[in-house]
């Protein structure tokens, strides 16, 4: 799916997606949200999440859109419905250590994400990890 990352962020809104605030009923407050003039939704976490999970911030794998939120076909939707609003989409990703199905923890290797120091006036990334 094609994303188009030039569209200014002006408004954000905050969502806790979780099993009342689902991809479809995101999508079903879209026009709310565009009255209000939102320019994005910043979402929680949507990736696979531990059992009985109300945060998504325990994610047990990271390849696999959480089905409880609506799975890949319902984050599809909202991509699709939000788009079609002229609203873009912030996603909250973690991406250090996650715990697997048997409770041990897994290290992931992100090399094409590894932190980046940015020594410019202009820092709007905000603090980084390298920072003294």
């Amino acid at each position: 799916m094609d994303c188009d990352r030039s569209k200014e962020i002006l408004a954000t809104y905050r969502l806790q997606l979780g099993p009342d605030l689902t991809f479809d009923r995101v999508c079903e407050l879209l026009p709310y949200f565009r009255r209000l003039g939102i320019s994005h939704m910043y979402l929680s976490p949507c990736l696979k999440a531990a059992a009985g999970s109300m945060h998504g911030y325990d994610v047990v794998d990271p390849s696999e859109v959480d089905p409880k939120l609506g799975g890949q076909e319902g984050f599809d939707r909202l991509c699709q419905v939000s788009a079609a609003f002229g609203i873009g989409l912030v996603l909250d990703i973690l991406n250090g250590p996650q715990v697997d199905l048997k409770g041990e923890i897994r290290q992931q290797t992100f090399s094409n994400h590894e932190p980046q120091r940015t020594d410019t006036p202009d820092r709007r990334s905000g603090p980084n990890v390298n920072d003294p």
